[in-house]
């Protein structure tokens, strides 16, 4: 499965896997969240900064992170149209530093672990269910299973959705760049949630609709400008459509227009 030469690639493998069945086991467990989960990630980022010392690659690092930043305030700046919520997390400096800990380590080690082993062969398949494993690894199942039919489908839209897409994409920068760009774009997305006393205002269908088309948005400028690959123009005109009309329906559905959507509920008595 893994060139013979790389040895330590199955070794990063079998990492992520047993990352991955903890995770489904242990996931609504305080000792794997508060614990574990941390103790897990740090261990592997020491061993692996110790093995490898050119572990950053600054290519379009200047890029994403204006394309980040730049995200960042729109997200901050859609507060002023959905409104603002507090945040629900603890803001003294102990509990701040905690949670960032909690996710600062796992979006190291999960993009070191995907960029090394996407760049190791040359398989798709294996590189298919890479992705797959990564994906698994952030889903609570038992918000999956354990929910009515609602809450279930709003899981799936404003959660299971916008994690496929970041993955796709992110596994597409990484076959393309460095682990560093997914990095930041992650800890950009995160991190802010921990940091600002009051957070813009989402439900589950602002939230999964705006995710999906930031990961649409943030695919395309890394395709057709930042990479420079060359494409039909064609591709670039539909990819762009596609937003642009994907972003106006989701607008008009959320109210945003002078002509808003309206459910007409209809009763009819039985003779």
């Amino acid at each position: 499965m893994f060139k013979k030469k790389k040895l330590n690639n199955k070794n990063l493998f079998f990492i992520l896997l047993i990352y991955t069945i903890g995770h489904i086991f242990f996931y609504n467990s305080n000792f794997y969240i508060n614990y574990f989960n941390s103790l897990f990630w740090l261990i592997f980022l020491i061993i692996f900064y110790y093995q490898d010392k050119n572990v950053l690659k600054k290519k379009y690092f200047n890029q994403v992170l204006i394309i980040s930043i730049i995200f960042f305030i729109l997200y901050f700046l859609s507060g002023f149209i959905f409104g603002f919520t507090k945040s629900p997390y603890n803001h003294s400096f102990i509990s701040i530093f905690y949670n960032l800990i909690k996710i600062i380590l796992p979006i190291f080690g999960i993009e070191i672990i995907r960029y090394r082993l996407l760049n190791s062969n040359n398989s798709n398949r294996l590189r298919a269910l890479i992705t797959i494993i990564i994906i698994l690894s952030e889903i609570n199942f038992k918000a999956l299973f354990f929910s009515n039919n609602i809450i279930l489908f709003q899981y799936i839209a404003s959660i299971i959705v916008p994690i496929i897409t970041k993955n796709i994409l992110f596994t597409y920068l990484s076959l393309n760049s460095h682990y560093d760009i997914p990095v930041i774009i992650s800890l950009l997305n995160e991190v802010p949630t921990y940091l600002l006393p009051r957070i813009p205002y989402s439900n589950w269908f602002i939230t999964g609709s705006l995710s999906i088309i930031k990961y649409a948005i943030i695919y395309c400028l890394f395709k057709y400008y930042i990479f420079n690959n060359k494409v039909k123009k064609t591709s670039i005109i539909i990819d762009t459509l596609t937003i642009i009309i994907s972003s106006l329906l989701i607008f008009f559905m959320l109210g945003l227009f002078k002509y808003q959507p309206i459910a007409i509920l209809s009763f009819f008595k039985s003779k």
